[in-house]
């Protein structure tokens, strides 16, 4: 028998898996918090300057960085 040469597909570099968003939560007191689903889930309490601090350190570096924003119900949309 004459061994053969068997050409495999090859298997490109796997993606990276998606980034977690980022989470803020309002809620009807207008008071705002962070939730950090990459280390406990914890929610942690932002005063409104903060904000921005948290999202910019939190972020990837790329274009397409998602955040979510959960609010009560009573919460103004302009809030």
């Amino acid at each position: 028998m004459n061994p053969g040469v068997i050409d495999l597909p090859t298997i490109g570099k796997a993606s990276a898996p998606p980034a977690q968003p980022i989470e803020i939560s309002i809620r009807a007191s207008g008071a705002l918090s962070y939730i950090d689903r990459d280390l406990s889930n914890a929610e942690r309490p932002l005063g409104p300057d903060e904000l921005l601090n948290v999202i910019r350190a939190n972020s990837p570096r790329s274009q397409t960085s998602r955040v979510v924003i959960s609010a009560d119900k009573d919460v103004k949309y302009e809030s």
